[in-house]
């Protein structure tokens, strides 16, 4: 892995990542007609490449704007709270301002609901005990 030692997606450990051993588990679901193995974090780039690289913008602004993985800070219930409240709000600022976060970057409000998601995603994954509120 070319001297690495932390997973660029999780930030684990290489020996501890569970994105490696996802990766290594992978089984076919069904034939896409070719004998390329299923790679998840490949093929969700290649699936949704448009997507990918906008959420990746509001990474890179947030990141400069805050700072770099300053989410991963908040306490996990804070952080459900916080992540679904940013998700509602740039839903209801999509309807009414319209796609284009103009106090933001000029950013997508849909992909600052699908960057809001992932961090909720995220932490949620990380909770000790995942309950279903």
């Amino acid at each position: 892995m070319s001297g690495l030692t932390v997973c660029v997606i999780c930030g684990s450990q290489l020996e501890d990542c569970t994105c490696l051993r996802l990766r290594e588990t992978m089984k076919y679901i069904d034939k896409t007609g070719t004998d390329q193995k299923p790679d998840p974090l490949r093929d969700v780039f290649q699936e949704f490449p448009l997507a990918m690289l906008a959420v990746a913008e509001v990474t890179a602004f947030g990141a400069r704007k805050h700072a770099p993985r300053g989410w991963r800070t908040f306490d996990h219930d804070y952080a459900l709270n916080y992540h679904r409240s940013k998700i509602g709000r740039h839903l209801l600022k999509l309807e009414i301002e319209g796609p284009v976060n103009a106090e933001d970057g000029d950013l997508l409000h849909a992909a600052q609901v699908a960057w809001n998601s992932l961090a909720y995603l995220e932490h949620y994954l990380r909770l000790d005990k995942p309950s279903s509120a």
